[in-house]
Parts: C-alpha cells; sequence; structure tokens
C-alpha cells in the first residue's frame, strides 16, 4: 500500500498544482461581489490537497517500502468497481443538483452515496443527507449573506 500511496501523492500533486496554478484561475469569473474572488475557496482547498499529498509522500517515501508489498495489486477490481460507483454519483448529483437545485440535489447525491456506502439505518441517512445542505445553507447564506443556486 505504501507504494500506491506514494504514486497516488504524486498524482494529486501535479492534478492539484495544475488545478491552483491554470484551471481555477481560468474558469473562475472576476469579480468580488462579496468580498472575495470566486477562485480563493476553490483554489484554498487545493493547496490543502497538495499539502496533505505532499505529507503522505513523504511518508511513504521509496526507503520506506515494505519488501513483501512488492507484488501486490492493491487496486483490485472490486475497489475499481466501487470508485466507477461513487463517480458516477457524483456526475448525477451534480444533474440532480442543475435540475432540483442544491438543497434538493444535495438530499438526493448524499443519500445515495450513503446507501452505497453501506448506510441502510434510515436515522442515519437521514440526519447525513439533511444535515449536511440545510448546515451549508445556514452558513452561506445566514453568515456569509451568500445565495445558493
Amino acid at each position: 500500500m505504501q507504494r500506491a500511496n506514494f504514486y497516488m501523492s504524486l498524482s494529486l500533486i501535479a492534478l492539484g498544482l495544475i488545478l491552483a496554478l491554470w484551471l481555477i484561475p481560468s474558469q473562475s469569473a472576476p469579480g468580488e461581489r462579496y468580498g472575495l474572488p470566486p477562485s480563493t475557496l476553490p483554489i484554498a482547498c487545493t493547496v490543502l490537497i497538495i499539502v496533505f499529498s505532499v505529507l503522505l509522500m513523504v511518508q511513504n517515501r521509496p526507503s520506506t517500502w515494505d519488501k513483501k508489498e512488492a507484488g501486490t495489486n492493491p487496486l483490485t477490481l472490486r475497489i475499481l468497481l466501487h470508485i466507477a460507483l461513487y463517480f458516477g454519483i457524483a456526475i448525477a448529483g451534480v444533474v440532480t443538483m442543475k435540475y432540483l437545485g442544491f438543497i434538493a440535489g444535495g438530499v438526493v447525491t448524499i443519500a445515495a452515496a450513503m446507501i452505497s456506502a453501506g448506510r441502510y439505518s434510515p436515522m442515519s441517512i437521514g440526519i447525513g443527507a439533511l444535515g449536511a445542505p440545510a448546515a451549508l445553507y445556514v452558513v452561506l447564506w445566514y453568515g456569509l449573506r451568500m445565495p445558493l443556486p
């Protein structure tokens, strides 16, 4: 797993640099309507991803690799299918939010992700699926005075 963590951290660092230096600034609309440029939060999150990826890379540098791990493959077909399922849920969530709005789309997307992760308790699904969009709405609308789509 150390090899996979090392190579994944290299990939995340490269992706984070591309996002922070090129993609986010070129795709963010200019303006400071709410006091900050729209690219501030995505770039801050990307910088956090880069920092944690560097820490992961240092923790799993090649000198620490276990020799018994050399022939094993941590990415099995089952794991790849699970990743594809979450990717599909994320894409469906974007489409759902476009047509139903942030709150309703967020509830449906989070509930679908929780069910696919094995959470079948209606109480935990209800708290997670309703709580996260509601908390974000309260913070953005009442705390930052920003409207949601």
